[in-house]
C-alpha cells in the first residue's frame, strides 16, 4: 500500500511538472534619467517590460514654485493611474496637493480625488485630459532622455555623489539643481 501511495505521489508530481509554463518571465528594465530646465529639475524612474511601460515615477523640483512626485501606472502601454503628491504654487502661496486618478481600459477616468491644502475639490474634464497628456508627455520625455544618453545613473556614483562632473557638463547639464538633491560639489 505504501509503495502504491509513493508511486502515485511521484507520478502526480511528474505530471504537474509538465504543466508548467514554458514562457520565461522577462525581466523589468529600469532607466533613470534627469532633465534640468531653468530652475526646474526632473528625475524620471521608468520601469518597462518588453518595451511596454509599467510604472514611471517622476520627481520634479521647481525652486520657489514647489515640488511634487508623480507615479504613473500603465497597462499594455496605456495610462491606468496617476498619483501625485507635493507642494505647488497656487495663488502666490505654496500649498500641499494630493491627486489620484484611475482610468479604465478605454482611457476614461473612473475615479478621481484631488486635494489642495487639505480641501477635497472636483477635477474638471479638461484637467483629466491634461493630467493624462502629462503622463504621456513624461513617458515620452523619459524615453527621449534615455535615447539621448541622458541617464541619471551614468553621472552619479553609488553613494549619490557625482562620479564625473566633467562628463555631465559635456552633456550640457546644469548640475547645481541636481547637486542640491544628491549633495555633491559641482
Amino acid at each position: 500500500m505504501r509503495v502504491k501511495a509513493s508511486l502515485l505521489t511521484v507520478l502526480t508530481l511528474l505530471s504537474l511538472t509538465g504543466c508548467g509554463s514554458t514562457e520565461m518571465i522577462t525581466p523589468l528594465t529600469q532607466t533613470i534619467t534627469a532633465d534640468v530646465k531653468g530652475d526646474s529639475t526632473a528625475i524620471y524612474w521608468l520601469d518597462e517590460r518588453q518595451g511596454f511601460p509599467e510604472t514611471l515615477t517622476e520627481r520634479v523640483m521647481m525652486g520657489d514654485y514647489g515640488s511634487y512626485a508623480s507615479e504613473y501606472r500603465f497597462r499594455k502601454g496605456v495610462v491606468r493611474e496617476i498619483q501625485r503628491d507635493g507642494n505647488i504654487l497656487v495663488d502666490g502661496k505654496v500649498q500641499p496637493i494630493s491627486l489620484l486618478i484611475r482610468y479604465d481600459s478605454e482611457g476614461q477616468a473612473v475615479y478621481q480625488q484631488y486635494r489642495l491644502n487639505g480641501d477635497l475639490l472636483p477635477v474638471r474634464g479638461t484637467e483629466l485630459v491634461r493630467y493624462y497628456r502629462e503622463a504621456e508627455q513624461s513617458l515620452a520625455t523619459a524615453r527621449e532622455l534615455h535615447s539621448n544618453d541622458r541617464d541619471f545613473s551614468r553621472a552619479t556614483g553609488t553613494k549619490g555623489s557625482l562620479k564625473s562632473v566633467a562628463a555631465a557638463k559635456k552633456r550640457r547639464w546644469s548640475l547645481k539643481p541636481i547637486c542640491r538633491v544628491i549633495s555633491c560639489n559641482a
